[in-house]
């Protein structure tokens, strides 16, 4: 992978760490043996003018299988979704590499995106991934699913920094963007062994307003999903008394109601953003619970970790 000396040597190193949260792109003999032996019918995208999903009943029999089923440890493709909140708040700190450049949040979100789609490529090229953003709390779809690299980088450039115009504004409504995501997703019918997976990954910055969601239908049936998984990661500023960033990263946490997310955060630590993003690299079926994760190195001749 290929980083651009702007970024400095910093983010050079910090690359590497990307390639090592790799997970095995050969298809399992389960993987193998389902393709052939089980027929998938695929839903449609919802429409932008139609509400059927929402008429749509789940039966009893249904929930019980998304409370009681067990993920399996397959190697499916991944359709992952990106939700970059480009929204810069009124005081903003920039992160400060090593070599004293400093850069503001989203430039070098941008960067760990790229560097995560490139990973994540190099891994399998089956994976799909979109783009969106999220400009105070209006969702924009910038870029729809797809392998081809260039087009998911080169629709990162449309991510385009907006500053918020109400300094009162202290609550983000996410319930538009859920929405926007349900209306461009494919989702599979409930079955035992999928042809692909959906994930959502948002990326929220803001220190001063706190996320919340007021009409949660869309989100309700988006997490109700057993192979939609939703990951955050919170790039925030020093908490103070000044700021809610432990409140925000709070409310994000609620995200999480399977028990299966990712819901991370760093600060103004460059090496601390792509080490994050090297840990959500990791496929959505073949990773342990975030409370289980171990990314410690010991080295075994003298057993000092790293």
């Amino acid at each position: 992978m290929s980083v651009k000396n702007e970024f400095g040597d910093e983010v050079t190193v910090i690359a590497q760490k990307l390639e090592s949260f790799s997970t095995n792109s050969n298809d399992s003999p389960l993987e193998n043996r389902s393709r052939s032996t089980m027929s998938m019918s695929p839903m449609s995208p919802m429409d932008h003018h139609s509400e059927e999903k929402l008429k749509a009943d789940v039966s009893n029999e249904k929930k019980k299988y998304l409370l009681e089923t067990k993920m399996l440890i397959i190697n499916v493709p991944e359709k992952i979704l990106f939700i970059i909140d480009a929204t810069q708040e009124s005081k903003i700190t920039p992160f400060e590499l090593e070599s004293g450049k400093k850069l503001l949040p989203l430039p070098l979100i941008r960067k760990a995106v790229e560097m995560f789609v490139h990973t994540k490529s190099t891994i399998s090229r089956s994976h799909e991934y979109a783009v969106m953003s999220l400009n105070g709390d209006v969702p924009k779809w910038i870029c729809s699913f797809t392998n081809n690299i260039k087009q998911v980088i080169n629709s990162l450039g449309s991510v385009m920094q907006t500053q918020t115009l109400d300094e009162d504004q202290n609550i983000c409504d996410l319930s538009a963007c859920f929405k926007m995501v349900m209306d461009n997703l494919e989702l599979e019918e409930y079955l035992t062994i999928p042809k692909f997976v959906n994930r959502v990954i948002l990326i929220y910055g803001r220190s001063q307003t706190v996320t919340s969601i007021s009409d949660s239908t869309y989100f309700d049936l988006l997490v109700r999903h057993p192979y939609v998984f939703l990951d955050a990661l919170y790039v925030h500023e020093s908490p103070t008394e000044d700021n809610e960033s432990e409140k925000v990263y709070g409310e994000l946490q609620r995200l999480d109601t399977k028990n299966n997310s990712f819901i991370l955060e760093v600060g103004r630590k460059a090496a601390e953003l792509f080490s994050s993003m090297a840990m959500l690299v990791a496929h959505s079926l073949q990773r342990p619970n975030q409370n289980a994760t171990n990314y410690t190195i010991t080295l075994s001749d003298n057993s000092t970790d790293v």
